[in-house]
């Protein structure tokens, strides 16, 4: 499951969260989740809690209203604030137990891994009853044409008919041959590689992919009147 959280047009947030197992168990945590988890990030962006301690809180309330239900999840929960009269916006990711997101430099022209930048120990998924947990946070900047990779295990896991798994490199590959187009674009041709690559060989898991591209805050704003506009939406934002 996933979701965005906005405010005035602008992207406060992003949450892509993967269900362990199948069948109504694992649709009703699903259910459950998605409004605990959208409530819980919404609080804590206007409050400027920490996406680790938003995790920890969406745990804890996951594993007090789903009882006896065993199934987990592994989840990934982003947060973005634009930086005045800059082109770039500061991103705090939180990361529990879930496979390592992806980001694109176009300064640069690198793509990394993003495994957390907090110094500590990371260990613990959401849900999993009497398991100690500590997730990960990553804090970097976002600039103009950066690319931010969210998917689940499904993608990287997928096999062909000699048992062979896609894995990240030809993600990384079409990202970084492919950053100029826009976010559908690359998406396309990662889909499309995934099919070639498993010979229509049936999926066995679900699969999310969302690309995050950074564009020109400037774009969006034609005049000075609009750019008031923005900056009133960004303080009310902040008094509440």
């Amino acid at each position: 499951m996933y979701d965005y959280y906005s405010y005035n047009d602008i992207l406060n947030g992003i949450s892509l969260f993967d269900v362990s197992g199948h069948g109504l168990s694992a649709s009703l945590v699903t259910m459950l989740s998605k409004n605990i988890i959208s409530r819980v990030f919404q609080t804590g962006f206007r409050r400027k809690e920490t996406v680790d301690k938003i995790l920890s809180k969406i745990n804890n309330m996951i594993l007090s209203e789903k009882g006896d239900i065993d199934n987990y999840m592994t989840g990934i929960l982003c947060r973005f604030e634009n930086e005045p009269d800059s082109d770039e916006c500061t991103v705090e990711l939180g990361n529990a137990g879930h496979p390592y997101p992806l980001k694109f430099s176009a300064q640069d022209n690198e793509i990394f891994e993003l495994k957390g930048n907090d110094g500590k120990k990371h260990y613990g998924a959401i849900g999993m009853q009497g398991i100690t947990v500590s997730f990960a946070r990553s804090n970097f900047c976002m600039k103009t044409g950066d690319i931010l990779v969210l998917y689940t295990d499904g993608i990287t896991e997928a096999v062909n008919p000699r048992y062979d798994q896609f894995g990240l490199e030809p993600i990384k590959f079409i990202i970084k041959q492919h950053h100029d187009k826009s976010p559908s674009e690359i998406l396309s041709l990662i889909m499309e590689r995934l099919r070639v690559f498993t010979q229509e060989k049936p999926l066995e898991d679900d699969i999310t992919l969302i690309i995050a591209k950074r564009t020109d805050m400037h774009d969006y704003i034609s005049d000075d009147e609009h750019e008031e506009e923005l900056d009133d939406s960004i303080e009310e934002l902040t008094a509440e």
